[in-house]
């Protein structure tokens, strides 16, 4: 599966990528969701997972537009659980992660995911 990671943590996002690609995964990384548009027209993704808040860019904004594209999200953030999980499914965000991501739960939403490609 090709995964998008997208966090303003450079170690998240280098954990996420070692963790998706030792799965058999295709990861790639941004450090911010700034060029998230560019990179959904430039490439396609089965997935992107990506932070809610970020200093460059607001990942509610940013769930509307990946899911026009035709790819799956999945959100990550350490906000008080209940808003931000609400608000996420109301743009569409096929799942969501509390911060410290849970590596467990992420294989589960990642072995939904699979049958559908």
């Amino acid at each position: 599966m090709k995964v998008l990671v997208i966090d303003d943590d450079p170690a998240i996002v280098a954990l996420l990528l070692e963790w998706l690609k030792a799965k058999g995964h295709e990861p790639e990384g941004l450090t911010g969701g700034t060029y998230i548009t560019s990179w959904l027209q430039s490439r396609q993704f089965d997935l992107v997972l990506t932070d809610i808040q970020m200093p460059d860019s607001d990942g509610l904004l940013m769930i509307s537009d990946i899911v026009k594209a035709g790819t799956k999200v999945v959100v990550m953030s350490g906000m008080s659980e209940d808003l931000w999980v609400a608000k996420s499914l109301i743009e569409g965000a096929y799942d969501c992660l509390p911060k410290p991501v849970s590596l467990e739960k992420l294989a589960l939403i990642l072995g939904r995911l699979e049958p559908t490609h």
